[in-house]
């Protein structure tokens, strides 16, 4: 969990599939340990940039007998996975389901429920709707909980976004200035959402296009239409144009709206940055033992990138993390012997946000045979 809290999401996804696999194989845990630690690799493979494998986990640990705070708990993490997946309505009935628990014991997770519904309507293209609802889930965690919980500072560090994506800068500004020195005192100086904070903070205010609500242009005065009309009865001088006069006045064409899902999509990208792939990615070498790999780097020297390594059909492990400006890297201690080695390049732009590449993979040769059958 500290990893997790810490945002070091390699190191806590090799933890989680070590205690996975012990419990898997006998070591002795309580129903609840089962739960926390498949619902905590759901998360991590999240935030990893994998939410189809996180998927599978949620719907595993679904079929389980869960209580009050379970259920809502694993409610908010399958809410967070259909929004990563792009299904945002499903998303939302999710959370809004989640978000009307009313147990004693499942207020915490009812209140990120509420948070998490929030920003799915902004995803939706309503800003505007949600920076009200966000407002009101963050100031009632904040009240309840304080900053302790690295949720909560995340959430506030969303709706800071938010408005600055919405050009109310001043009340960014304060929850900024509120923020910021109370992140550092309870998750340390060097933890990502404080960097987060900081950067955040020195960003110009730029005030953004109004996408969050659809606008109606207005219609042109009546005289436009008259005067129309005039320069064609001049131009024509029959008295067919007077007879266009007449329906110009009585049928007052209305100027086309935008299209809703226009102005869906461009709320979308005003508030959440599009992250690529790392892209050109190849072996370069296979020795046996080592693999030399390299890629292009999309983030231009500014984010980290993670090396998973998937041997034959075994389940990716993290190999390496690597500093920003990294496009190379090679593996090394490999089975001579495995039929088949893939790689999956991900940068890490920031921890809740790892954005992987396509798999590329080197294929082993076989034992070759003589015409005759026997081995060379």
């Amino acid at each position: 969990m500290a990893c997790l809290t810490a945002y070091r999401f390699p190191e806590a996804y090799q933890l989680l599939v070590e205690a996975r696999s012990l419990i898997g194989h006998g070591v002795e845990a309580t129903s609840t340990d089962v739960f926390d630690a498949g619902r905590l690799l759901a998360e991590t493979m999240l935030a990893l940039g994998d939410p189809d494998q996180a998927e599978t986990l949620v719907v595993e640990l679904a079929d389980a007998d869960l209580g009050p705070y379970q259920q809502t708990i694993l409610a908010c993490t399958r809410g967070r996975v259909l929004a990563a997946q792009g299904h945002l309505d499903a998303a939302y009935a999710c959370y809004h389901q989640a978000a009307r628990q009313d147990h004693p014991r499942a207020r915490w997770p009812m209140l990120l429920a509420t948070a998490g519904q929030a920003l799915t309507v902004a995803a939706l293209g309503r800003p505007h709707d949600a920076e009200p609802a966000l407002t009101r889930a963050y100031h009632r965690l904040l009240s309840e909980y304080g900053t302790a919980p690295v949720e909560v500072v995340q959430i506030g560090t969303d709706l800071a976004r938010l408005r600055r994506s919405l050009g109310y800068h001043d009340t960014a500004r304060n929850l900024l200035a509120h923020l910021q020195p109370a992140a550092p005192r309870t998750l340390g100086a060097a933890h990502p959402l404080v960097e987060q904070l900081a950067a955040l903070g020195q960003t110009p205010d730029i005030a953004l296009p109004d996408h969050g609500r659809a606008i109606t242009p207005p219609e042109p005065p009546r005289w436009y239409w008259l005067r129309i009309a005039a320069i064609v009865c001049l131009l024509a001088g029959t008295v067919t144009a007077v007879v266009l006069l007449g329906v110009a006045l009585q049928h007052q064409v209305a100027p086309p709206t935008p299209s809703p899902t226009t102005t869906t999509e461009a709320a979308r990208e005003s508030w959440q940055p599009q992250r690529a792939a790392a892209w050109n990615v190849r072996i370069a070498r296979d020795t046996g033992t080592t693999i030399s790999i390299a890629w292009d780097d999309p983030s231009g020297g500014t984010a980290a990138t993670v090396i998973f390594l998937i041997k034959d059909d075994d389940p990716p492990v993290v190999a390496a993390t690597l500093p920003a400006a990294t496009i190379s890297y090679r593996l090394t201690g490999l089975d001579p012997h495995a039929r088949r080695y893939c790689i999956r390049v991900a940068v890490a732009y920031h921890p809740t946000a790892v954005v992987a590449a396509p798999d590329v993979c080197s294929t082993r040769p076989t034992a070759s045979t003589t015409p005759s059958g026997r081995p060379r």
